[in-house]
């Protein structure tokens, strides 16, 4: 792809008119007329010259464009995002292990700062005030406006133990926070026995969490009598192909939905190992931060009979983002598939909705209890 980039480029705006072209290959959704690349390279050179001539004072061209970029990428969706060399190079950190992070679990749309959908329990973001509902206006002095979901996560984490200052939006109050950083478990399920109830795995992540459960926890789930409960309420992060993975723990099955590209073709998944939890009755809670791979395990178990929904209904993310590296060091994370159900449903933009739904006032762990104890006789 970058080869095939190079004879496009341009000395002023080599990063958006790389994006340009990758707009005109067709990779993101919705073919452009013919013609309409030419002129978009038309209207680039236009205002890069306008700004290097004409604007009152003179602009660091890098600094210019990054913005074009950003306008470019993030607006096509929550999850695609344009990042900077410096965003990259975090970004790569965190997929080789995760990094230092507060336990803020934001969301964000184009255009609007990111909102606080959840706090980690006992994460020095609860232990500095912050809670669901609050917005983050910037991080580290950096405005969160023109970020991208991606990009204000990204801000909230660091290879360094080191704290994060962020302004918050409580109401009518504005008031910067100090936010202290720690590495997280290196558990991807934690399991908990509440008194009397059912074993409770939760998950920060869908990433190795199959993994986990089949090695680490392997005795413990076979000797598991049920109900189970999967929780997702934090798990906002991950992939789909791991989503698959986790199901495949409680459920066997040769169609678990597809990733549907741009042309309409389908790229099958599957459940196809011996499911070690195959008869334990499960419960699944969904909360404001299950999103993406989460609401794809979620919706599939839910889909396939295999376990009831108690929560919220999510916000539609489940997806899947390759990611493209540009010469100048920036790189593009791209939407490239959206998850389908085996009935055929999208998650994307619809979510999960659940059998029995909590009340926004009541996120409680207590909360959650009581409604899956209405459940256990039907399990």
């Amino acid at each position: 792809m970058t080869t095939r980039m190079k004879r496009f480029l341009l000395p002023a705006a080599p990063a958006a008119l790389a994006l340009l072209v990758i707009l005109g290959l067709n990779v993101l959704p919705g073919k452009s007329p013919a013609g309409q690349t030419d002129k978009d390279f038309a209207l680039v050179r236009s205002v890069a010259n306008l700004i290097k001539n004409d604007y009152v004072e003179d602009r660091d061209p890098e600094l210019t464009m990054a913005g074009a970029y950003r306008g470019l990428v993030n607006g096509l969706d929550p999850l695609s995002a344009y990042l900077d060399k410096s965003a990259l190079a975090v970004y790569d950190a965190d997929r080789r292990g995760r990094l230092n992070r507060t336990g803020i679990i934001l969301y964000k749309k184009y255009n609007l700062f990111p909102q606080v959908v959840s706090v980690v329990e006992g994460s020095p973001a609860e232990k500095s005030g912050i809670k669901p509902g609050d917005t983050l206006s910037a991080i580290d002095d950096r405005s969160t406006l023109a970020m991208s979901l991606l990009e204000a996560r990204l801000a909230l984490k660091s290879a360094e133990v080191k704290p994060v200052r962020v302004r918050v939006l409580k109401e009518t109050e504005t008031k910067d926070v100090v936010v202290e950083r720690k590495a997280p478990s290196g558990e991807p399920v934690r399991w908990s026995d509440a008194n009397g109830g059912p074993a409770i795995l939760s998950h920060a992540t869908v990433d190795g969490a199959a993994a986990y459960l089949r090695g680490s926890l392997a005795k413990r789930l076979k000797a598991a009598k049920g109900p189970l409960v999967l929780d997702l309420r934090q798990c906002a992060e991950g992939s789909v192909s791991e989503a698959v993975k986790l199901v495949n723990v409680f459920l066997r099955a040769d169609n678990a939905g597809a990733f549907e590209k741009r042309d309409g073709a389908l790229e099958n998944l599957s459940c196809p190992e011996t499911p070690p939890a195959e008869t334990v009755p499960l419960v699944v809670w969904t909360g404001p931060a299950t999103m993406g791979a989460a609401e794809a395990a979620a919706g599939l178990l839910q889909e396939s009979k295999r376990a009831r929904v108690v929560g919220f209904e999510t916000v539609g993310l489940a997806s899947r983002q390759d990611l493209f590296r540009l010469d100048d060091g920036s790189g593009v994370l791209m939407t490239s598939g959206l998850y389908v159900l085996p009935s055929g449903r999208k998650l994307w933009d619809k979510g999960v909705v659940p059998d029995l739904p909590i009340e926004p006032a009541k996120r409680d762990t207590a909360s959650y209890l009581k409604k899956t104890q209405e459940l256990v006789p039907k399990l």
